[in-house]
């Protein structure tokens, strides 16, 4: 019997989260295709639980919109505090009358050079 524990993981650059998104992302694949409409209603039970992330979701915003800390946390599918973490971290904010402001494009660079960060120095 041929065991795969020797295999690695194909995004070496992937946190643990993100692994267990992209697991979660392949048995709903392979779940919508064998039955599509109970795939649906597992689906709506994870909104009403309040885990819509497993549910795929197209970006609403233009790369050069500004959002809310609570839409930049929607668009990026993470908590609020991770935003701020992230700020901290060196994420672009811009002050406006209506309080901060994060420009979408400016995510979208922030988690894509995490990635390459931690790629880069073998973090997994």
């Amino acid at each position: 019997m041929t065991t795969n524990r020797h295999r690695t993981w194909p995004w070496p650059a992937d946190t643990t989260l993100d692994r267990a998104r992209r697991v979660a992302q392949i048995y709903r694949q392979a779940l919508r295709a064998a039955d599509t409409e109970e795939c649906r209603r597992v689906d709506a039970q994870m909104s009403v639980a309040g885990q819509a992330w497993v549910l795929p979701a197209a970006s609403t915003h233009d790369p050069m919109d500004l959002v809310t800390v609570e839409k930049a946390a929607e668009e990026m599918r993470v908590a609020r505090r991770t935003i701020y973490s992230w700020r901290e971290k060196g994420l672009p904010v811009i002050e406006t009358p209506d309080g901060p402001r994060y420009r979408v494009a400016d995510l979208r660079e922030y988690v894509t050079a995490q990635r390459r960060r931690r790629a880069r120095n073998g973090h997994v």
